[in-house]
């Protein structure tokens, strides 16, 4: 279990002054509010064992998205280590309510499931920060931040339940520089040699304060390289404040190339290694712009990657299948898959599935081809479902059928599954 404070200690808060001179009051107030919760809705059985709770999320609970008790099952899981039932009961009855009044769309579970469980530190005093809860469900603080802030406002609004928690600032990844039309042309070789090397020391880098420096003084000597864009990107907190990063990186590399290069090259350009970073930023502005629901965007830049290389060694194909079926652009996903019919990878598999319901339902086809996706990855169901918890940090060098690339598959399609309640209770019920 969590520690909790001792009246005399240093306040969670980071106040400097003793737990029982600053949050103590407000933390008992909370608790007093949440014990009247608590009498509030008898029907819940604190004393309930963890799988009596998951009985009670599939069983008892009404839902009105069939990814939502998934989620409750995974924060179930995930919060089972460290704190009692009752705290638990708390979070999930919490998430039960807040979903079915406020309908929340969400890519990874664990992005309501770390605010959820900070949630429940802040009312009883747990000594934990935002910053753990994020290392252990995989997400950035300010995104706990965030929900945390809806959740807050949804538990006081109702039951009066908990303080406001504070924002976190923004991380400052600097400003953009200004590019000349001419591109790289305009920046002297041993300028962009001296960037390449600070390029390669901030890679290297252990501190992230270092990094900065070191990227900052890369943008300074060229500012067109687009990689450098790219990992000032990954400092941002918001997918809102990395596109900025990003798209300003993705003009830079156009400029440096230039138009007639990139058409001229048009069909074979991850062949050519100078075309790479370009190629690179470009799928990271895309996938920043399916974050960010600008559907249209994410199109128009994946279709040209696959323009520019057929053979498509980014794995652009993937995204671009996933916004087809998100947008019921049937007949292009369709072309898509017959372009690469070949392809075996497991995303195209579960895909095929997605285009034959929502094509034809709930045909005959439709329970061999989910035969075929579970050959083809058995873990992709466990996390759609919650059974399975997904990996805080699934590994980029993955094989067919592990546990990663079923964890990458989900991570990047949850935003289209969220969609398709109906074809997660047919699954279900296979």
């Amino acid at each position: 279990m969590l520690s909790k404070l001792g009246r005399n200690d240093p306040c969670s808060c980071g106040s400097g002054q003793k737990y029982k001179r600053c949050c103590l009051e407000k933390n008992q107030n909370a608790e007093r509010a949440h014990l009247e919760l608590v009498r509030e809705e008898p029907q819940l059985d604190y004393s309930l064992s963890i799988p009596e709770i998951h009985a009670l999320i599939d069983e008892d609970m009404v839902w009105h998205n069939a990814l939502y008790p998934q989620l409750a099952h995974h924060l179930t899981n995930g919060m089972e280590p460290f704190f009692e039932e009752q705290r638990i009961i708390e979070a999930v009855s919490l998430w039960n309510e807040f979903s079915n009044e406020r309908q929340p769309i969400f890519r990874k579970y664990g992005t309501y499931c770390a605010a959820l469980e900070y949630l429940v530190c802040e009312a009883h005093g747990y000594e934990v920060t935002q910053t753990e809860i994020a290392n252990k469900y995989g997400v950035s603080p300010a995104t706990i931040s965030k929900r945390f802030q809806e959740l807050n406002e949804f538990a006081e609004s109702h039951y009066d339940l908990l303080h406001e928690g504070e924002e976190l600032e923004e991380e400052d990844a600097g400003a953009l520089p200004a590019l000349s039309p001419f591109g790289r042309a305009a920046v002297k070789p041993e300028a962009q040699r001296q960037a390449a090397e600070c390029l390669e020391m901030a890679r290297q880098e252990p501190s992230r304060k270092q990094q900065l420096e070191y990227l900052h003084q890369a943008l300074k000597l060229n500012p067109y390289n687009a990689d450098v864009y790219l990992i000032l990107s990954q400092f941002c907190r918001t997918p809102e404040r990395a596109i900025t990063f990003v798209k300003h990186g993705l003009v830079a590399a156009e400029l440096d190339l230039g138009e007639s290069f990139i058409e001229e090259n048009r069909g074979h350009f991850w062949l050519i290694s100078e075309t790479r970073p370009y190629m690179r930023i470009k799928f990271a502005y895309a996938e920043l712009c399916w974050d960010l629901e600008d559907y249209e965007e994410a199109l128009k830049h994946l279709e040209d990657l696959l323009s520019l290389s057929p053979s498509d060694n980014i794995g652009a194909r993937y995204w671009l299948l996933a916004v087809y079926l998100d947008r019921r652009r049937l007949d292009d996903a369709e072309r898509l898959l017959k372009t690469y019919e070949d392809d075996t990878d497991s995303s195209f598999v579960y895909d095929r599935f997605i285009l034959e319901f929502l094509r034809r339902g709930k045909s005959a086809k439709l329970t061999t081809l989910y035969r075929n996706a579970r050959k083809a990855n058995k873990h992709v169901p466990g996390y759609l479902f919650g059974s399975k918890p997904l990996p805080e940090n699934p590994s980029d060098d993955y094989s067919p059928g592990d546990a990663d690339e079923a964890a990458h598959y989900v991570n990047s399609h949850l935003q289209l599954w969220i969609k398709l309640p109906g074809l997660l209770e047919w699954m279900s019920g296979q």
